[in-house]
């Protein structure tokens, strides 16, 4: 590169230039050339160990210079003989022409030729240099320096420049210069009284993409007057203000240059310099259109060693921007808050990377493999302030946060799919007042609930992330926290949009409500920017490369918006509001729920928010007006029981539980019509565990009960049927779905017995029937206990046709027995080879009369490989309702004619009536006493799941009777020898009430020592605690 064409691309000095060749496929090669023969006053420069300010016309030489070629295409050859002298003079010890700054590796001394010209002889004429010792010594071989020394002459005569006699002007020449370097005081009083302004400077150092030192013009109005001069040497009227500072461009981060040491672990010899893979194209990207160029530095802040924060704009833009459409530097979030361009590097970045431009070559959108990046969805559920639950159009759901913003999450701030509200209190009966971070989490919660729910929304998938979702605390062992993919979108509510602006009112601490704009898109509101608008929710500050939300720029503005203002999480946190809510649900918490019983009771509508949806007909309500959370069941019905979700206890614990038939279907058109929206409810009743009991309308106005029962989700309950005012309605609603054969009534329905009654599994009933049934003449056959008794019709047809058949196999049995033909043969009885099975209907001989009865199988006792060779089978006679262990011998095969007559003995127990704690013996002792060889009209009021008939006994000399306690019923209660069913809907219920209260006030039998214990049975509603007794065990404590 001994002469040629290049282009100027730093004025060092009045004397010195590096410039560059043509770039080939990156930084092009450069070289550092002083002008021969010729010596301008140096600029100021400093380092860590050396100071020097400028020389006299220093500055105005190297801008004589700069304004003239810098960028510009110019042609150079170098001067051998004068870089050879130049090199032995530095070995000599003398001092660098350029200030110190060269080396005799790099220099070259030689000319520069602009538009044909030699730049030297300009400088020369208008004083700004002088000729060095060397030209004397060649001015006779050499024309070109004899040029130099008529020039200088010139100069000398005109008194230009360097040459002027008087002091003063070129004392005006010497800038003064702050130097910011290394002084974070000076740069932090600069950044302070400039902050957001734009102040004219002169790039004078590039060190990377991202970092360059500039000479900052103080006072403006000299940077003016200098750009007003047209004419080639400046004339300063006063020393220009500089501030000579390191100015870090704001947002970005380039590819850089690093230090390092010997790899054999010296240190005394010099480190190596490293260049990151793209920091010497990012430098050189800078340096073509920045270096010694004039911009405008908008400064943003400044650092604790000294450098300022800035944004460079030069009259092509912003060169932050440029970086980054290039792929050259990637986004500093730390610091792009500081811009005023930050949106605009964002949409730089981005075209970038869709680009795959240099840094972003392998680059790829997490959103790559998604097939719909925009659809719509109904908000199903919302879990947090930027967790939501999505139902799709094909009606699986899917979760989803809101991209590039967080709320709070307190720690009873449900994130569980379905969970049981944000603000759930947390350590049981205690814990009634939210914690601040709970109440900021519970109305950000709710801020999105009453906007979203239930609603059509669009939804834009912005990233995707993989989520750490965490095991439940009661997890089986082995499962432990688990990585999830989830979309993280912006929402948008349809009918906001439009493109404008629309008017929100902010909360305000002790200043009133403020009104602030809120940008709309055209697809709607952006959930997310209300959300940091009220102060509800904070930006997440992303990494430089990471994805983000397409309007992050609107939430950072709104988010200042909202610091300004002082709301929401903005505000001091004293002044955050506190929520104090009862919590009434779990088994800690029973007697609190019975003591507001009566205060519910009595509002005939009670406005409360569906909190969570256990099952179709079991939620849990918190009662605004009241501040109260509150476990609630319909009264009346029961839904059927839906699988165990996935993360709940009882799934956890039980190993997970199948769903009965429209389980699952009849919870999720619960959770479609009432999760998390405004219900009204009446509270009728409260069983022992605390759970409400009563009618609840929907949005609609319709009775959900009654809604579920015509849709067959539901069934209606005897025992709770009778509370409900609506019994009528319920009744009618169900009749219409088993007509239509709803779902449920579209099951096969169960086989019916002899008696007419629905059978479930093991010949159980499937539900139990009221009746009203009357036998006149009916006696005790068996009696096990006062829960279970056996009873025969008197004069009963089938049972005289039973004992008249058995009495001739009796017959025909002894004359086999003699040795006569009969119709016994070997295939009537049974072997150890072949043993009647259980549930096998066959013929007994009773061990007391040696009579055949007919008997069913309960179970056998021994087996053909026993200890003796016993084989001994249980029986129950079916007629009489006795049991026996009878041998096979003590067996014959029933005959098919036998089998064909149902069983004339008939389970029973008294209507009304609890067995007595701890007194069943005596109790049935007593009863054999009042019933033994008594004839009774009995009264059937109920047939249960066990297939036993609730009756009145009635005595038969007393039955025309109306005269209280004359019935069976009554005197064992009288005799403190059973307790009375609250639940019972017995028609003598009144009287067996004050039957129970004189026994109580004698101190009879279970009453001998006071109350015996629970006046009324367990209900069948589970606590929220998820113990024992309940179809769902959700955790809420």
């Amino acid at each position: 590169m001994a002469s040629g064409v290049a282009t100027v691309k730093e004025v060092v000095s009045g004397d010195t230039v590096v410039i560059v060749g043509c770039p080939r496929g990156g930084p092009p090669p450069e070289k550092r050339l002083s002008l021969a023969y010729v010596r301008a006053p140096r600029v100021a420069m400093k380092s860590l160990s050396y100071e020097q300010r400028d020389e006299p016309y220093g500055f105005i030489a190297r801008e004589f210079m700069r304004r003239k070629l810098i960028g510009q295409t110019v042609e150079f050859s170098v001067d051998p003989v004068a870089t050879a002298a130049a090199t032995r003079s530095l070995g000599a010890g003398s001092s660098s022409a350029d200030g110190g700054s060269g080396s005799s590796s790099t220099r070259a001394i030689g000319t520069i030729k602009f538009n044909g010209e030699d730049v030297r002889f300009g400088l020369v004429r208008n004083g700004l240099a002088k000729l060095d010792n060397s030209a004397k010594n060649l001015a006779a071989e050499y024309p070109l320096v004899q040029e130099l020394e008529r020039c200088q002459e010139q100069a000398q005569q005109e008194e230009a420049g360097v040459w002027n006699p008087d002091a003063a002007p070129g004392a005006v020449t010497v800038r003064d210069i702050q130097w910011a370097l290394n002084d974070p005081a000076a740069a932090k009083a600069f950044a302070a009284a400039n902050k957001d302004k734009r102040v004219p400077a002169l790039v004078e150092y590039v060190r990377d993409g991202g970092c360059v030192r500039v000479s900052l013009y103080i006072d403006p109005k000299q940077q003016q007057e200098l750009q007003q001069q047209q004419q080639p040497v400046l004339h300063l009227k006063q020393p220009l203000k500089v501030l000579y500072a390191s100015v870090l461009l704001s947002g970005v981060q380039c590819d850089g240059f690093k230090r390092e040491q010997p790899q054999d672990g010296s240190t005394g010899g010099p480190a190596k310099i490293v260049a990151e893979p793209f920091a010497e194209e990012a430098r050189f990207f800078v340096e073509a259109r920045l270096l010694n160029r004039e911009v405008n530095v908008r400064i943003e802040g400044a650092d604790e060693v000294g450098n300022l924060y800035g944004s460079l704009y030069h009259p092509r833009g912003n060169i932050s921007i440029l970086l980054l459409q290039n792929g050259l530097a990637r986004i500093q979030t730390a610091t792009v808050g500081l811009t005023e361009a930050g949106a605009q590097m964002r949409v730089a970045m981005q075209e970038a990377q869709q680009k795959r431009l240099r840094r972003w070559k392998n680059w790829q959108s997490s959103t790559a493999n998604v097939a719909a990046k925009q659809y719509t969805a109904v908000v199903a559920e919302v879990i947090s302030g930027d967790l939501l639950l999505l139902q799709l159009p094909d009606g699986s759901e899917r979760r989803v946060y809101l991209s590039s913003v967080r709320c709070l999450r307190g720690t009873a701030a449900g994130g569980g799919g379905g969970g049981g509200g944000a603000g759930a209190p947390v350590g049981g009966r205690g814990s009634t007042t939210l914690k601040d971070e709970d109440s900021m989490a519970f109305q950000a919660k709710e801020f999105v609930r009453k906007k979203l729910i239930g609603k059509k929304v669009r939804v834009c998938v912005d990233y995707l992330r993989e989520i750490t979702v965490p095991a439940p605390a009661a997890a089986v062992p082995g499962r432990g926290p688990q990585q999830q993919q989830t979309q993280f979108v912006s929402v948008y509510l349809p009918g906001g949009g439009g493109g404008g602006t629309k008017e929100h009112s902010a909360t305000t601490n002790g200043s009133g409500p403020a009104v602030v704009a809120t940008p709309d898109t055209p697809d709607g509101q952006n959930i997310a920017a209300l959300l940091v608008q009220q102060g509800l929710a904070k930006t997440v500050q992303h990494r430089g490369d990471d994805e983000r939300a397409r309007d992050y720029e609107t939430y950072v503005e709104l988010e200042k918006s909202a610091q300004q203002r002082r709301v929401g999480l903005h505000a001091p946190q004293q002044q955050w509001l506190t929520f104090r809510i009862v919590d009434l649900t779990g088994p800690a918490n029973v007697q609190r729920a019975h003591a507001h019983f009566q205060q519910l009771e009595r509002v005939p509508r009670l406005d409360c928010i569906v909190d969570y949806v256990f099952n179709a007909s079991r939620y849990k309500l918190r009662v605004p007006s009241q501040n109260l959370w509150i476990s609630f069941a319909l009264s009346g019905v029961r839904s059927p029981q839906a699988s165990a979700r996935a993360g709940g206890v009882s799934n956890v614990r039980g190993g997970g539980r199948e769903a009965e038939p429209f389980g699952d279907e009849a919870l999720a058109y619960a959770r479609s019509r009432l999760l998390q929206r405004e219900v009204r409810v009446k509270v009728e009743a409260i069983d022992k565990g605390g759970n409400f009991l009563g009618t609840l309308w929907h949005s609609q106005g319709n009775n959900f009960a009654a809604e579920l029962l015509e849709l067959g989700l539901a069934h209606t309950v005897d025992f709770s049927l009778a509370r409900t005012p609506f019994k009528d309605l319920l009744i009618q609603a169900e009749r219409k779905a088993q007509g239509a054969k709803l779902k449920l009534w579209s099951l096969q329905q169960p086989a019916v017995d002899a008696d007419g009654i629905p059978q479930g599994e093991g010949g159980a009933a499937a539900k139990d029937i009221e009746v009203d049934e009357s036998l006149p003449e009916v006696i005790i056959s068996h009696t096990e206990n006062v829960e279970l008794f056996y009873i025969q019709e008197a004069h009963n047809k089938n049972l005289e046709r039973v004992n008249q058949a058995l009495a001739q196999y009796g017959e025909r049995e002894m004359d086999n027995a003699g040795g006569q033909e009969t119709a016994i043969t070997a295939d009537d009885v049974y072997t150890p080879g072949g043993p009647p099975r259980r549930g096998e209907l066959v013929l007994a001989k009773f061990t007391s009369d040696g009579t055949w009865y007919r008997a069913r199988v309960e179970g056998t006792e021994g087996g053909a490989n026993s200890s003796g060779g016993k084989n001994d089978v249980s029986v129950m006679y079916i007629d009489f309702g006795n049991s026996e262990v009878l041998s096979l011998s003590h067996l014959r095969r029933c005959p098919p004619a036998l089998k064909e007559i149902p069983p004339q003995a008939k389970p029973c127990c008294l209507s009304g009536l609890l067995p007595p704690p701890e007194m069943d013996v005596e109790a049935a002792s007593f009863f054999e006493s009042l019933t033994h060889e008594l004839v009774f009209c009995c009264t059937v009021e109920k047939i249960d799941t066990q297939r036993r008939r609730h009756v009145i006994l009635t005595p038969q000399e007393t039955s025309g009777s109306a005269k209280a306690g004359v019935t069976i019923n009554e005197k064992m209660v009288r005799q403190g020898l059973a307790r009375l069913d609250k639940k019972s809907k017995t028609r003598i219920f009144h009287r067996l009430q004050l039957e129970e209260q004189a026994a109580r006030k004698a101190h009879i039998n279970v009453w001998r020592y006071g109350d015996c214990g629970a006046d009324d049975e367990e209900d069948n509603y589970t606590s929220l605690k998820g113990k024992p007794g309940g179809s769902h065990g959700v955790d809420f404590a």
